[in-house]
């Protein structure tokens, strides 16, 4: 039986220079009332790991455009 998977990414553009070319970033994700989050890279009670990888396509003097990959795909997470 085949298993269908869906793989989520965004082409952003974000102010600043990043320095790595790739990197995978943990953090964790807590709802908040009125569709708020609280994002955190500690542990936080009742709160579930995010995982989010990007990948630098292009970069300015004063930007950089990357490829996200939302592992999960959380409110809030990019």
């Amino acid at each position: 039986m085949k298993q269908h998977t869906i793989h989520k990414y965004y082409l952003c553009i974000v102010e600043g220079v990043m320095q790595k070319n790739q990197d995978t970033i943990i953090c964790y994700h807590q709802k908040l009332a009125n569709n708020q989050a609280k994002i955190s890279f500690e542990p936080i009670k009742d709160a579930s790991k995010i995982t989010t990888s990007y990948k630098v396509l292009k970069r300015s003097a004063t930007h950089t455009m990357i490829e996200v990959e939302l592992h999960g795909g959380k409110s809030h997470q990019i």
